[in-house]
């Protein structure tokens, strides 16, 4: 959502700014899972994430 609210308002892109931050917003949520998946969800046991 911020990202909508500055490419549509405070730059040139006016309305392409919300279709440029949804892809970008995609591509970084999917950065931020991998990430999550490669360094930290894998090196947990069950029994560990179960009692959380």
């Amino acid at each position: 959502m911020p990202l909508v609210l500055i490419l549509s308002h405070y730059t040139s892109f006016e309305l392409n700014g919300v279709w440029l931050a949804y892809p970008t917003a995609f591509c970084v949520h999917f950065v931020l899972q991998y990430a999550y998946f490669k360094l930290g969800w894998q090196k947990r046991t069950l029994k560990a994430m179960l009692s959380d």
